[in-house]
């Protein structure tokens, strides 16, 4: 892609992420939103992270890998299981990115 693709995605992003940012802020002054309008705009962050964390597990720099992909899935799968089980961020972040490291180094 081009500088300016890359600048005319960038501000797109910028653009689309504050106006569902301030959308509630705008619309709760005239409207009241009701609980499935919230749960929306609750997980539009969630799936914005989801869309971004998930292309950069399959598409490192434009490249399909099969054996980087394995390594990534393993430790995103230690990873959420660990939160699942524990519920610390901070421990399934840091032994997923240790047990990538190590199979990395490794194989």
């Amino acid at each position: 892609m081009t500088l300016n693709q890359w600048l005319f995605v960038a501000l797109g992003a910028g653009v689309g992420t504050y106006i569902l940012r301030a959308a509630p802020f705008l619309l709760t002054g005239r409207y009241m939103l009701g609980g499935r309008a919230l749960k929306f705009l609750i997980y539009t962050a969630m799936s914005f992270f989801a869309g971004v964390v998930s292309k950069s597990l399959i598409m490192w720099k434009g490249e399909f890998d099969a054996v980087e992909l394995l390594i990534k899935l393993t430790a995103l799968i230690v990873a959420l299981a660990l939160y699942a089980r524990l519920k610390s961020v901070l421990l399934s972040l840091f032994s997923g990115v240790f047990l990538a490291v190590a199979l990395k180094y490794f194989m």
